[in-house]
């Protein structure tokens, strides 16, 4: 029998404008908005994903980026050096963190690219570093908490059973217009195979072909952020690209989803995601993780 395939990759984009959080996003990549940890320290908020890669065993970390200020801020922030006069202002615990983030920065790599056209373009260029292996797709500016001791990257991780796999979330039905859509047959309490995903669905669409059965309730299902996806649809990718004349719009994920033929699984976490690049959503989870703050504090 073949031993399924460490997964031992993990590709991040986070060449968004960041338009919805613009202006603070025009003084740096909104993936660095400031969040509190459980023990009331402030950071970057995507340090919360590279942390749960980096604790879940991922050893190699890409950082997909767009734009040369992006990626000279990405430089800085993990390869550079901090002076000697700073080094001395800073407490022992950022001292501590500083020698973490070096110490996950080892396993960063920058990919600098201002040509990708769209999410499901980043596919054609995860070939150029995914080698024949399964590897996580993580959205740069979602970040998850989860309801339980073991993070929502190691859950996805651990119920990985070498298929295709999307982690999933429930959203109300009037959000079905914001996010791709699944639907399918539960094979167990928090998976299913997914027979249909469309980007964007109207309501009238979701609620005629896409709700399903959950917890004695109607339920509409969004991809969570992140994926385990594979060579195949990495090839499918390379074959659809190499094949255009011109790129001439944006290339979104969902539509290369929805023709992948083999088995597609949707995993549901135990936890909620938050879209930082939303400030509403931002909001919220700056008041969620600063309660989670206190609470610790408190006990």
């Amino acid at each position: 029998m073949n031993r399924m395939k460490t997964i031992t990759k993990a590709v991040i984009p986070v060449g968004g404008e960041g338009s919805r959080m613009f202006p603070i996003s025009n003084a740096f990549p909104k993936e660095f908005v400031p969040l509190k940890d459980s023990f009331g320290n402030i950071k970057p908020a995507i340090m919360y994903l590279l942390e749960e890669l980096d604790s879940a065993g991922i050893k190699e970390i890409y950082i997909m980026v767009t734009k040369k200020w992006q990626n000279d801020f990405y430089e800085h922030f993990f390869f550079e050096d901090l002076s000697d006069f700073c080094k001395d202002k800073l407490t022992a615990w950022q001292m501590k963190y500083f020698r973490k983030i070096k110490k996950i920065s080892k396993k960063i790599k920058i990919y600098f690219n201002k040509d990708i056209h769209g999410f499901g373009h980043i596919l054609y260029h995860c070939n150029n570093f995914i080698k024949d292996e399964p590897f996580l797709l993580l959205l740069g500016d979602q970040i998850y908490r989860s309801n339980t001791n073991c993070s929502c990257i190691k859950q996805i991780l651990d119920n990985y059973d070498g298929n295709l796999t999307i982690a999933a979330s429930k959203v109300p039905l009037d959000d079905v217009n914001k996010y791709g859509i699944m639907s399918g047959k539960f094979v167990t309490s928090n998976s299913f195979i997914i027979s249909d995903i469309k980007e964007k669905p109207t309501k009238l669409y979701a609620k005629k072909y896409l709700k399903m059965s959950y917890e004695n309730s109607d339920t509409y299902f969004s991809v969570f952020g992140t994926y385990i996806l594979n060579k195949k649809i990495l090839l499918d990718a390379k074959r659809f690209f190499d094949s255009k004349k011109k790129l001439d719009s944006e290339y979104q994920l969902t539509p290369f989803l929805e023709n992948y033929k083999d088995k597609k699984i949707a995993f549901i976490p135990d936890g909620k995601y938050f879209d930082i690049g939303n400030f509403e959503s931002y909001n919220e989870s700056y008041i969620l993780f600063q309660m989670d703050s206190k609470e610790r504090q408190l006990n």
